[in-house]
C-alpha cells in the first residue's frame, strides 16, 4: 500500500504479528488528522470578522495622478470587484497593493501584516495584469513554473504543481507551446495559473475579461467562479462591467472622486456558506510594461 502528497511518500511496511494493531491504528489516526487539516485549510476563507486585504488612509502617486485617504477592507476568502470610471485610479490602487506603486501615506495590510513598504514578491500576492503579460520567450509550462523556480521549489514538485494547474485551468494541451498564437481566453488562463502557482493568499486581477469575445468571456466566468469557490484566496478584481461584478463578486466597491465606497453585494456573487456566517497585448509598449510588472510581483526579492 503506497500513497503520496506533494512529494511525501507513505509506504507502511507489512505488519508483523506483534505490531499489527499499533501500526494500523496509528496510520488510521494519521489519515483522520490529515483529512481534518485539509478541511480546516479549506474553511479559512469562511471566517467571519477577519480581513485579508485592509487599506487604511492610503495615499499613492502615479506621475501627476494622486489618490488620498483611501480606505476599505475585504474579508477573508471573499471575491471583491472594484469599479469606477476610466482614469479614476483603479489600476493605480491595485498596483499599490501589489507593491508596484509608491505609497506616500497610510498603510496596506495583507492578512494582518503591514506590507506597505515591502517588495512585491514579499507580499504573497498573485497578480494578473490587464492583458495577461505572458513572457514571450517561455513555454506555457515554464510560465506556470516561473514563480516556483524563483522560490527554489524542487523540480519534481514544480512539475507536479504545473500539471495540476494546467488540468484545473484546461490548458494541459498547451504546456509545450509559446504564447504566440494563443487566443485571448487561453492567455488569461495561463496568466491566472502563473499568478496562482505559489498558493498566494491574495489574488489581484486587472480587467481580465475586457478584451474577450462573448463566448470566451462566458467560459472565463465559469472558470473564475470555479476558482473562487475552490481556492482559499481573497480576490480583488478590477472591472468596468456591472455584469462581471454581479456574476462573480461577493462585495462590490466603487472608486469615485478618490474615495472607495462599498456598494450592496450582488445576489448572484454571494455563496451560501458566506450567507450563513453573515458575513498578446493590443499595444506593444503596454504589453512590455505589464510583463515587467508581472515578473516583479512573482519575484521574492
Amino acid at each position: 500500500m503506497a500513497g503520496g502528497y506533494d512529494g511525501i511518500q507513505f509506504r507502511p511496511t507489512p505488519p508483523d504479528t506483534g505490531s499489527t494493531i499499533s501500526i494500523w491504528t496509528g496510520f488510521a489516526c494519521f489519515r483522520i488528522a490529515f483529512s481534518d487539516m485539509v478541511k480546516s485549510l479549506s474553511s479559512l476563507r469562511h471566517r467571519s470578522g477577519a480581513s485579508v486585504i485592509r487599506v487604511e488612509n492610503l495615499s499613492v502617486r502615479a506621475g501627476s495622478f494622486e489618490l488620498h485617504g483611501v480606505g476599505f477592507e475585504i474579508p477573508t476568502g471573499q471575491y471583491a470587484a472594484l469599479m469606477g470610471r476610466t482614469g479614476c485610479g483603479k489600476t493605480t490602487l491595485l498596483e499599490a497593493i501589489c507593491g508596484l506603486k509608491t505609497v506616500t501615506g497610510g498603510r496596506i495590510l495583507l492578512d494582518d501584516r503591514d506590507v506597505t513598504h515591502l517588495k512585491p514578491g514579499q507580499r504573497d500576492v498573485g497578480f494578473v495584469p490587464q492583458d495577461g503579460a505572458l513572457f514571450t520567450t517561455q513555454t506555457i509550462r515554464e510560465q506556470l513554473g516561473f514563480a516556483l523556480r524563483i522560490r527554489k521549489w524542487p523540480k519534481n514538485r514544480i512539475a507536479r504543481r504545473v500539471e495540476a494547474l494546467a488540468e484545473i485551468l484546461g490548458i494541459s494541451d498547451l504546456l509545450d507551446r509559446y504564447p504566440k498564437g494563443l487566443s485571448g481566453g487561453e492567455r488569461q488562463r495561463v496568466a491566472l495559473g502563473r499568478a496562482l502557482s505559489f498558493f498566494p493568499k491574495v489574488l489581484c486581477v486587472d480587467e481580465p475579461l475586457s478584451a474577450l469575445d462573448e463566448k470566451t468571456r462566458e467560459e472565463m466566468y465559469v472558470l473564475l467562479k470555479s476558482l473562487r469557490d475552490r481556492l482559499p484566496v481573497t480576490t480583488l478584481h478590477i472591472t468596468h462591467s456591472r455584469e462581471e461584478a454581479r456574476r462573480l463578486a461577493d462585495v462590490v466597491f466603487q472608486l469615485e472622486d478618490g474615495r472607495v465606497r462599498r456598494m450592496s453585494a450582488p445576489s448572484e456573487g454571494r455563496r451560501d456558506a458566506r450567507n450563513s456566517t453573515n458575513g498578446g497585448a493590443s499595444h506593444a509598449d503596454d504589453g512590455v510594461e505589464a510583463e515587467r510588472l508581472a515578473e516583479q510581483v512573482a519575484r521574492e526579492d
